[in-house]
């Protein structure tokens, strides 16, 4: 059976993004990684590159073959490694083997971060190199469990044409095994029993979480399913999706999700962060990208959020929640239609502190010139960066200053560089009289096409902390129909003020949560949600949004509406200006009329607004509100009432 292997997706050109002043304002997912060009014939570089520590001396290696071998089969490949902010060198120069994995155990110390790049052979030449992988040895690093893979998650089949079905799905939770080195596509048509699946693709040959198999039979309904397979072996398969390809499938671009995003990527940012950058999903089907969505796992966790950024971003640096622990990276795409598969994981790597700029990149802007940016070193022994030297590095390995700029800028632009011609650079720190080590050195040959094209390729690249996650949320039904929302402000608002709230909520136990507010658009701490369904549970959470960068969500929070009866009895009340229990989810909003029995009243106060909570200790919570909106003239007390998880209301303090 024919097949292919498809991305799809537009890349992201989103409002452009708020960058913090250690930001490099680059384009570092899209640097070159080389000078040199592709032999005529050489292969396309390999993809999903991973490196794992697996001892306290020893890390493996893992990739998937190149898309293009060039013409020519592939040989071997190339393997360099070097020490975090120092040089490559070849510790492989041709592995002779079509294997795509790599024990290495060579040289390797404990307690020292390690980074990977591999190149694929024919016999036209060497391709470019992959995307860099990082790897640290501790004492405590151990091994895979020798097991096969769970099965892949949520699988989806979609007909694209009258004999095509696109496949996607998640790669499977982790489960301490050696990681997916391709997967296996099977298919049969419906009504046909198990044993009557075939193979679309006995093993795909990569990590990418999509297929399309083609070759199909118009107006034939498929089943379709996915296995998950490693060095050990093939894991159990996934549940079943259908299709069925007739005259009217279509792959309109209108309606089409972006691909999964490439090339992820986590290195040191200090002790207590790390750097994650990746790719824009390739292809140009669909609308834009105008986020994506960062996700983080220790090695026996689950997958959890860190942030969404915009579609302008490449890069991002994670405060992470414990450092003194390994974490792996994956990023979605998402568009106007949907969100994209998951990308493949990066490896895991630990934060560790930097003593030299990092994260160097240069990047074309014309025939003669070109700009470096580059991330602050986070060691600097209780002194001040007072300058930043560009040190421009010769063949002998000599070096000459090029020039410098204050301690706060990352980015440098250099002019009157000859075309065709190879320069090299990298950037020192100076720290009062004392200079940190040298960065790594980066190289670019400038032709007459260097710069041009939309925008030179240029991105912005987010390097700010998100917010925090908002805390204390408390939710109440007000009616059959409207559940309140009160939350506390997140404990860090990021890089910048928080400038609105997303609300999300689902019904039930099963679902995923969708937004019933995307961006408030407003710091207010509450939100009324309406058009619910009498007698339903619902669970809430709630994230803060800096700009176009949204932060990790609170803890969950559940609410049941009330029956239609109660409900409407309930706003009834509310409406007459009576206090009706469970109105806004605070006590302090139940407060009735502070007059004295058998006088003559004014009218009755609305509620208090903005009731917060915080808990000063194991026995003191202090309450705090504003006055009513109306009605708050002549006000002499406030009635309080509380309650715990479901339980009825109680009165705290009498008017």
């Amino acid at each position: 059976m024919a097949q292919g292997c498809r991305t799809a997706g537009g890349r992201g050109r989103g409002a452009a993004l708020a960058v913090a002043a250690v930001a490099a304002a680059a384009a570092l997912a899209l640097a070159p990684y080389a000078v040199q060009e592709a032999a005529a014939g050489a292969p396309d570089r390999p993809t999903d590159l991973t490196a794992v520590d697996v001892s306290p001396t020893g890390i493996d290696l893992s990739w998937s073959a190149p898309d293009d071998d060039g013409g020519e089969d592939i040989t071997g490949y190339k393997i360099e490694r070097k020490e975090a902010g120092k040089d490559y060198a070849a510790i492989k120069s041709d592995t002779r083997s079509t294997s795509t994995t790599y024990e290495d155990r060579k040289g390797i110390e404990t307690g020292t971060t390690y980074v990977y790049k591999v190149s694929a052979i024919n016999d036209d030449g060497e391709s470019d190199p992959s995307a860099e992988a990082t790897a640290r040895t501790t004492e405590t690093s151990k091994g895979y469990e020798q097991i096969e893979p769970k099965e892949p998650e949520s699988l989806t089949a979609d007909d694209i044409s009258d004999s095509e079905v696109r496949l996607e799905w998640e790669e499977p939770d982790g489960n301490g095994s050696p990681p997916v080195t391709g997967y296996r596509i099977e298919y049969k048509e419906a009504g046909e029993d198990d044993d009557e699946y075939k193979d679309a693709k006995a093993d795909t040959g990569n990590a990418r979480t999509e297929y399309t198999v083609d070759d199909l039979e118009k107006d034939t309904e498929y089943v379709f399913r996915v296995s998950a397979i490693n060095s050990v072996g093939t894991g159990d398969p996934s549940g079943e999706a259908r299709a069925t390809p007739s005259d009217e499938s279509t792959a309109d671009t209108r309606s089409v999700k972006p691909g999964a995003p490439g090339r992820v990527e986590a290195v040191p940012a200090s002790d207590t962060s790390l750097y994650v950058k990746w790719s824009a999903p390739s292809g140009s089907r669909g609308p834009e990208v105008t986020a994506y969505l960062i996700e983080y796992k220790q090695k026996s966790g689950e997958w959890e959020i860190a942030a969404e950024v915009g579609g302008d971003a490449g890069a991002f640096v994670h405060d992470v929640p414990n450092p003194k622990t390994s974490y792996s990276y994956r990023v979605t795409a998402i568009n106007e239609v949907g969100s994209s598969a998951p990308s493949s994981a990066s490896g895991f790597v630990k934060p560790e502190g930097t003593d030299r700029p990092s994260q160097v990149t240069i990047t074309a802007l014309s025939s003669t010139s070109a700009r470096l940016d580059w991330l602050p070193p986070s060691q600097t022994f209780g002194q001040t960066i007072t300058q930043f030297e560009i040190l421009k590095i010769f063949s002998t390995g000599a070096s000459d200053s090029h020039g410098s700029v204050g301690g706060r800028q990352t980015t440098y632009t250099i002019t009157g560089l000859e075309t065709d011609r190879e320069h090299r650079f990298a950037v020192e720190a100076k720290l009062g009289a004392t200079r940190s080590p040298k960065s790594e050195t980066v190289t670019i040959t400038l032709t007459d096409e260097s710069g041009k094209g939309a925008a030179a390729g240029e991105r912005t690249v987010v390097v700010q902390s998100p917010p925090g996650k908002p805390g204390n949320v408390r939710t109440s039904a007000a009616s059959h129909e409207r559940i309140e929302l009160t939350w506390s402000d997140p404990g860090s608002s990021g890089g910048s003020a928080v400038t609105g709230y997303r609300i999300e909520f689902k019904a039930g136990d099963a679902g995923r949560f969708e937004a019933a507010e995307s961006d408030t658009g407003s710091a207010a701490r509450s939100y009324s949600h309406t058009g619910l369904e009498p007698e339903t549970d619902y669970t809430y959470r709630v994230s803060a949004i800096s700009g176009v960068v949204v932060g990790p969500p609170s803890d969950e929070a559940p609410a049941t509406t009330l029956d239609r009866a109660s409900g409407s009895a309930a706003a009834a009340a509310a409406a007459a200006g009576t206090s009706a229990a469970g109105q806004s989810g605070s006590a302090a909003s139940q407060s009735g009329s502070a007059a004295s029995q058998g006088t003559t009243q004014g009218p009755k106060p609305a509620p208090p607004r903005d009731l917060d909570g915080v808990r000063v200790s194991e026995r003191q919570i202090d309450l705090s509100w504003s006055e009513p909106s109306t009605g708050a003239d002549g006000i002499t007390s406030y009635r309080m009432e509380y309650k715990t998880d479901d339980g009825p209301y109680e009165i705290l303090t009498e008017p």
